[in-house]
């Protein structure tokens, strides 16, 4: 049934909306001007690292992500005949670790959610007054969808990823993976489902279907856990539906509504403070980039340098070892010096030279190499969750370490997800988005032994 919003009703969602917005506005420039989040400039035409472009992308990804806090209230509110009901379904949403966190980025997963959504409640409203002319938005609606997900989402997204890895993570393992992040969302929804079942059986069966259709297609499609955002209204509607459902059991039993808001209210803080405080984390600055700030203000122009991070956070030649890789150690060949934006480095790149180049003995060789022929300065981000490498092990051990930059906080937070690798962080919590998003402990270290030689 489709009924119009009252005055009280828009000035309530308001404040929902506003939070929305601010929850995914704080940290949105992350990493600018360098793209540290995986996919990112795929996926957004014409973006470049110091252009605003990608800016504009992180902009519109934080207004459709709010817009669809907007869609499922008006759908809770109209689906299930209760204005509560659409405010607890925005609110949910709104302050979800998920979709706050894909909306921070210019990947296409919240405008492909936003899409989504736009088409379910267009089709809802065409059911529930069909007509030739009520068609129009529909159809406007589906083709907006289409064009975001092959313009925008599919060329951050590899499909049959899941399939292709061999090792996709489990049904089981996304829902695991919902509760860490999103515990009172997933929670409430399922909870409301199991309520709403009992007033409205069909519905509930609908909405557990969709949810179940679209995780199983989430995890043997994309094979990333970005893809349970369009996931998430469902759970936002099942929690708007039991508390539909329970609003209508305790109607005159003040003590107890009372009671059942109060609780809604306080559960709501969770979310709001884990959302906030992952906000907070990508407005502070990356090691990567203090490191790559160090260098601007301390080391020459024309200086040669070693970078071993990813991604580069540099002015360098982005091209680094690429041509040179096959030569390495032992035959190695100097690139021209880059010029960028007025700033001259002479850069090798090891981050993406494969594993038996880097390990081993081969390692302390390329160390070797390099400094032989004059690079005496190494940028090493050393992530802790993972055993250093022989090349890092021999800049660490045999320089003079200039500065180092570290995450000036503890990993202890809520959970998420490591965007280059799709999967999900154990132990320690957040431990992962700390590392990818704010930078491993960084260091600029000099060769001090060989400047003598």
């Amino acid at each position: 049934m489709v009924h119009p919003a009252g005055r009280t009703d828009v000035w309530l969602l308001v404040p929902i909306l506003v939070i929305a917005v601010v929850l995914r506005l704080i940290g949105l420039d992350y990493g600018l001007p360098f793209p540290l989040i995986p996919g990112e400039m795929a996926g957004v035409a014409g973006a470049t690292p110091d252009g605003g472009v990608l800016v504009a992308g992180r902009l519109l990804s934080l207004l459709l992500s709010t817009a669809t806090v907007w869609l499922v209230w008006r759908l809770a509110r109209d689906l299930f005949d209760s204005a509560a009901a659409g405010l607890i379904a925005a609110a949910l949403l709104a302050t979800s670790w998920y979709a706050a966190l894909l909306g921070h980025t210019a990947l296409g997963w919240s405008a492909t959610g936003c899409a989504l959504w736009l088409v379910i409640w267009r089709a809802y409203r065409w059911l529930g007054r069909p007509s030739v002319a009520g068609l129009v938005p529909l159809l406007v609606a589906m083709i907006v969808a289409v064009v975001i997900v092959v313009f925008w989402l599919m060329p951050t997204v590899t499909f049959g990823r899941g399939v292709a890895a061999g090792d996709p993570m489990t049904v089981a393992g996304y829902v695991g993976a919902l509760l860490r992040a999103d515990p009172v969302l997933t929670v409430a929804g399922v909870a409301g489902v199991l309520l709403l079942a009992l007033a409205r059986p069909v519905t509930a069966v609908l909405l557990a279907a969709a949810f179940a259709i679209g995780l199983v297609a989430a995890v043997w499609s994309a094979g990333v856990e970005a893809a349970l955002v369009p996931l998430l209204p469902v759970l936002a509607l099942g929690a708007a539906g039991g508390a539909a459902t329970l609003t209508r059991w305790l109607a005159g039993r003040r003590t107890l509504s009372t009671l059942a808001v109060g609780l809604a209210s306080v559960a709501l803080l969770y979310p709001l403070a884990t959302a906030g405080w992952m906000a907070w984390l990508m407005a502070q600055d990356d090691t990567r980039l203090l490191a790559r700030a160090w260098l601007q203000e301390h080391a020459p122009p024309d200086l040669p340098l070693v970078v071993d991070m990813a991604p580069v956070t540099v002015e360098t030649n982005s091209r680094g070892l690429q041509d040179q890789a096959a030569l390495a150690p032992g035959g190695l060949r100097l690139s021209p010096p880059a010029d960028h934006g007025g700033l001259v480095y002479r850069t090798i790149h090891i981050n993406d030279l494969p594993s038996d180049m880097v390990s081993g003995d081969a390692g302390f060789l390329l160390f070797d190499d390099l400094v032989a022929h004059g690079f005496l300065t190494f940028v090493i981000a050393v992530r802790p969750d993972r055993q250093a490498t022989n090349f890092q092990i021999a800049a660490l051990e045999s320089t003079v370490r200039l500065d180092e930059f570290v995450p000036s906080f503890d990993y202890r937070a809520p959970p998420a997800p490591d965007f280059g690798s799709g999967r999900f962080a154990t132990a320690p919590v957040w431990r992962f988005f700390v590392l990818e998003r704010l930078g491993p402990p960084t260091s600029v270290t000099f060769a001090a032994y060989a400047a003598s030689q």
